[in-house]
C-alpha cells in the first residue's frame, strides 16, 4: 500500500506541535502578568513602510462612493500596492493590487464607559493610581478627526463636489469630576469638556455629493436616554495642532504617557471596531515622570505621524489580518497547521478563560514585537477576540499591504524562493510565481497563508512558470499609488536608530527563538482534529490546480482531504478565484497534461 504523502503520520505531527508548544509556552513563562510590557507602547518605531494620507483627498481622489439612499454607506478612497521583484531584467516584474481605504462613515464610533472592566485599574509600565485611557483615547480621536478635516481640500482649493468641517458646542458643558487639568489656557478647558459630554461634543463630517459622513476616527459617549450630537454654536473649533498641545499639557500634568500611548493604538482601531467599551475615568494624582522631555517628544512625535496612521486604520480588513497573522509561521506547511494551532491556543485559550488580559498581551507582544502595540489595543477593547476565532481554524484573514506597512509575513506568497534542484520546483515557488504573473485563475491574493508542500518536476509546472522559474522571484513591496495618480509614495522611512532599536526582538528570534529557560515539562495533548490541516490543504490546493491536474499528482486531488462539499465553495471563492468545482477543474487536467507532455 503506498504511502500517504497528504496527511502526516502521527510521528511527524507530534514533532510539530512539540515545537509549537516549546514556543508558546516559552512566551507565556516569560510574559509578565502583572505589568504591560514596555513594548506594547512602542509604535512609531516598528511602522513600516506605510504611505501618507493624501492631502486633499475630497478633491483629486477617487472616491467609491456608494449610493446615498443605501443606508449605513460609507466613503472609500481607492488606491493600489506596488509590487516588484528582484528580477530587474525580467518583463513580468511588476504587480499591482487595488485596495479600498476607508475615509467616511455613517456617524460617529460609540464609546460605553463602564466600571469593572480588566483595565479599570491601570496596570502600566509605573504604579499609578488613576485611570485616563477614555480621556485620552476621546482626545486623539479629535486630533486624527482634526486632521482629517484639514487634509481635505488642498490650500486655495475649493472642493467641487463638497467641503469638510469641524465643530463643538460651548452650552452649558459641565467639567467631570475626574478630570483634573491643572492650569490650562481657557480654550484647552473648553475642548476637553467638549471632548467628554455625553452624546458628543464635537462634530467631523464631510458633505460629499450631498450626503454627510462623519470622520471614521469620530467618537462619543452614550448618554442616558439615547445619543444627541453636537450643534454648532459658532464657537471656533482647534485645530490638530492646537489640540495635540493640549493633549501634551495633560500628560505632561498627569504623567500618564503610557495610557496615552495605549489610546493612540484605540483610536487607530476605531474605524474597525464600532462599538467598544472603556473603563469608566478615576482621577489620577498629578506627578511628573523623570524622563518628562523624553516622554514628552514621543507623544508629539507620534502626532506627526498620524497621515500614516491614518491610512493603515482606514484598511480595516488588513488590521483584522494583522492580528491574525500572529498565529502564522513561514516554516509551516498546509499539512500541520492542525498541529501548529492546537499549542497555541492552549496557550491563548487559557490567558483569555482566565481573565488575564496582561498576560495575553505579553504573550502576543512577545510572538510578535512590531505589533505589540495593536495586540494591546485590540485587547483593551476586545477586538482580539474575532481575530483569535478567525484564525482557529486555519483560515485568518490576509492582506499583503498592511503586512507590507508593518513589515510583517503573514502568508507564504511574502517569502522567498525554496533552494532546489534544477529539475524541480517547489510548489510554494511556483504558487507565488503564478500569483505574481497573474496567471489566469491566480490574479488574486490566495485565502490560505500555509504554503503547500512539496516539489513539482519543471515538465509539469505551468506554462508561465517554466517561462519565469530562473529568474528567482521576491515579492517586494515598491511603494502606494492612489488611483488617478501617477506618482508611487515609497511610504514612512524611518531614522535609523529607530530602525536599529526595533530590531532586537527579531534580532534575538532569529539568533536562536525564544528561550526555554524555566519552561514547564509537560506532555503534548492528543490532537483533537486535523480540520485545520484538512481545509488549508484544500484551500491552496484548489487555488494552486485551479486549472487542471498535471501528470502525478493524482495522489493529492484524489485524496479524502480534497473533497469539496457545497459549504466549501467559499473556501475557494471567497471574492478571490473562480467558482469552479473540482470535477470542471479536473476535466482540463488532460488538456493541461497533452500540452506539458508534448514540449
Amino acid at each position: 500500500m503506498a504511502p500517504d504523502i497528504v496527511q502526516p503520520t502521527s510521528q511527524q505531527l507530534k514533532r510539530v506541535q512539540s515545537d509549537s508548544r516549546r514556543i508558546w509556552s516559552s512566551h507565556a513563562n516569560e510574559a509578565n502578568q502583572q505589568t504591560i510590557t514596555d513594548t506594547s507602547f512602542c509604535i512609531r518605531d516598528n511602522l513600516g513602510p506605510a504611505p501618507v494620507f493624501p492631502e486633499g483627498w475630497l478633491c483629486s481622489c477617487h472616491l467609491n462612493h456608494p449610493q446615498a439612499e443605501v443606508l449605513g454607506s460609507s466613503l472609500y478612497i481607492q488606491g493600489h500596492a506596488c509590487w516588484n521583484s528582484s528580477t530587474r531584467d525580467c518583463r513580468q516584474n511588476y504587480k499591482e493590487i487595488s485596495q479600498t481605504i476607508l475615509v467616511g462613515v455613517p456617524g460617529p464610533s460609540h464609546i460605553t464607559l463602564q466600571e469593572g472592566t480588566h483595565f479599570e485599574d491601570w496596570p502600566g509600565t509605573t504604579v499609578q493610581n488613576g485611570n485616563y485611557l477614555a480621556v485620552f483615547t476621546f482626545a486623539w480621536a479629535y486630533i486624527f478627526s482634526a486632521r482629517w478635516v484639514e487634509m481635505c481640500s488642498h490650500r486655495g482649493i475649493s472642493g467641487q463636489y463638497g467641503h469638510a468641517s469641524i465643530f463643538y458646542s460651548d452650552n452649558a458643558l459641565v467639567t467631570p469630576d475626574y478630570l483634573e487639568l491643572g492650569r490650562v489656557s481657557r480654550d484647552a478647558h473648553r475642548w476637553w469638556k467638549a471632548l467628554l459630554v455625553a452624546g458628543g461634543g464635537w462634530n467631523a463630517t464631510v458633505n460629499f455629493k450631498g450626503s454627510i459622513y462623519h470622520s471614521p476616527w469620530s467618537a462619543y459617549t452614550i448618554p442616558v436616554g439615547g445619543a444627541a450630537f453636537a450643534k454648532d454654536c459658532g464657537v471656533t473649533a482647534p485645530d490638530s495642532k492646537s489640540s495635540t498641545r493640549y493633549l501634551i499639557e495633560l500628560c505632561d500634568h498627569m504623567g500618564c504617557y503610557d495610557q496615552c500611548l495605549a489610546a493612540l493604538a484605540i483610536v487607530i482601531l476605531l474605524p474597525t471596531s464600532r462599538h467598544l467599551t472603556l473603563p469608566k475615568p478615576k482621577p489620577c494624582t498629578p506627578r511628573r515622570s523623570r524622563s518628562f522631555m523624553g516622554n514628552r517628544c514621543s507623544i508629539a512625535a507620534e502626532a506627526a505621524l498620524i497621515p500614516y496612521y491614518m491610512t493603515l486604520s482606514g484598511n480595516t480588513r488588513g488590521v483584522m489580518a494583522l492580528l491574525c497573522g500572529a498565529f502564522y509561521d513561514p516554516s509551516i506547511d498546509c499539512r500541520f497547521v492542525s498541529a501548529w494551532l492546537q499549542p497555541a491556543f492552549d496557550v491563548v485559550d487559557s490567558c483569555v478563560h482566565s481573565q488575564n488580559p496582561v498576560h495575553l498581551s505579553n504573550i502576543m507582544s512577545a510572538r510578535q514585537p512590531k505589533l505589540a502595540w495593536l495586540w494591546l489595543g485590540a485587547i483593551i477593547i476586545g477586538l482580539h477576540l474575532p481575530a483569535i476565532q478567525r484564525s482557529r481554524y486555519g483560515t485568518p484573514l490576509i492582506n499583503l499591504q498592511a503586512a507590507a506597512w508593518t513589515q510583517t509575513c503573514h502568508t507564504f506568497i511574502q517569502s522567498g524562493p525554496t533552494p532546489s534542484e534544477r529539475e524541480n520546483i517547489a510548489r510554494a515557488d511556483e504558487c507565488r510565481l503564478l500569483f505574481m504573473l497573474g496567471a489566469e485563475g491566480h490574479c488574486h491574493t490566495p485565502i490560505c497563508p500555509w504554503k503547500p508542500f512539496g516539489f513539482v518536476p519543471i515538465e509539469h509546472a505551468a506554462i508561465e512558470t517554466r517561462l519565469h522559474y530562473q529568474c528567482d522571484h521576491n515579492f517586494n513591496y515598491a511603494g502606494w499609488r492612489w488611483k488617478g495618480k501617477t506618482n508611487i509614495d515609497p511610504g514612512y522611512r524611518r531614522p535609523f536608530w529607530s530602525l536599529a532599536r526595533s530590531a532586537v526582538p527579531w534580532l534575538r528570534q532569529a539568533l536562536g527563538g525564544p528561550s526555554s529557560r524555566g519552561m514547564e515539562r509537560e506532555a503534548d495533548k492528543p490532537l483533537a482534529s486535523l480540520i485545520a490541516s484538512e481545509t488549508a490543504t484544500r484551500s491552496i490546493f484548489l487555488w494552486y490546480r485551479s486549472d487542471g491536474w498535471p501528470q502525478g499528482e493524482e495522489f493529492i486531488w484524489t485524496h479524502p482531504w480534497l473533497e469539496v462539499d457545497d459549504d466549501d465553495e467559499s473556501e475557494v471563492s471567497d471574492g478571490q478565484s473562480g467558482g469552479q468545482d473540482l470535477e470542471s477543474r479536473t476535466a482540463g487536467t488532460s488538456r493541461v497534461t497533452h500540452w506539458i507532455s508534448s514540449q
